[in-house]
């Protein structure tokens, strides 16, 4: 894995600029077949300590990286369907770099040997790629912003395995899956007949609802349909409750009117 080192060389020679240009020489690599990936986390954690770097920023940075690898490849550079979620990773390592109570390149260059380690090990426990445990490791630092984790934390963290998904969750990630793939293909030829995807699609759907599941919303639709179930819901829940409560009131008020009747009926024999 790769490994930062703060000098006052490299201080003084590192620009925005310089960094980006290196982004985008790490996305040539990757092109070649290069896995370059590390080094450019390396570099944004580099970029976010030194200041030249902040979350907002991370579009750019992977961009740049992102554009090496068209240009090496010969083709034009335009955002995939996984572009978020790469800007996103990266977003993580520049937020690594830029903690104030905690030092990002300590932590990456920590969790750079762990990952080593555990990859020399015959029994690798780690399920991620070595790319995407440092992402873990990004991560879960940033979200503890005020206490470094240690090697054995790190270790701890990379060698827990995922629970096992139950049926339901495991259809509902097929249904998500599917929903993002047809998404893609809609996108990148709109022409394309793509009705035999969607029909599976629903079906899928209909075995969610089957297994007493609930169907996720994928589309902005769906989600802002979701949202306005969700809110009816709670209005129908919350004018169930003020009935009850009030069938309730009734239900004392006329047992205690019984009750008075019933003392005066005493009173008068």
């Amino acid at each position: 894995m790769t490994t930062l080192t703060q000098d006052n060389t490299t201080n003084q020679s590192m620009t925005k600029d310089s960094i980006l240009k290196r982004m985008q020489g790490l996305g040539r690599d990757f092109g070649k077949g290069m896995n370059s990936r590390p080094a450019m986390a390396a570099l944004a954690v580099e970029a976010g300590n030194r200041g030249f770097a902040g979350p907002k920023d991370a579009d750019e940075y992977y961009g740049s990286f992102a554009k090496g690898i068209a240009a090496e490849k010969g083709i034009e550079w335009k955002a995939t369907a996984s572009h978020e979620v790469q800007v996103s990773k990266t977003r993580q390592f520049i937020k690594l770099g830029a903690l104030k109570d905690v030092d990002g390149v300590k932590i990456f260059n920590r969790a750079s040997d762990v990952i080593t380690r555990l990859g020399n090990n015959p029994e690798n426990p780690m399920k991620l790629s070595a790319y995407d445990a440092m992402v873990k490791v990004a991560r879960e630092q940033v979200a503890r912003p005020d206490q470094e984790y240690s090697s054995d934390e790190i270790e701890t963290m990379l060698s827990k395995q995922p629970e096992e998904k139950d049926e339901i969750e495991k259809v509902i990630d097929l249904y998500k899956r599917m929903s993002s793939l047809s998404d893609k293909l809609h996108k990148d030829n709109s022409k394309l007949d793509l009705t035999n995807l969607q029909d599976a699609i629903l079906s899928v759907a209909e075995q969610i609802r089957t297994m007493d599941g609930k169907v996720p919303a994928i589309t902005k639709d769906d989600k802002a349909l979701a949202a306005a179930e969700e809110v009816l819901a709670r209005r129908a829940k919350a004018a169930a409750d003020a009935a009850a409560e009030k069938a309730l009131a009734d239900a004392c008020a006329a047992s205690k009117a019984e009750e008075e009747a019933e003392l005066l009926s005493d009173a008068a024999e």
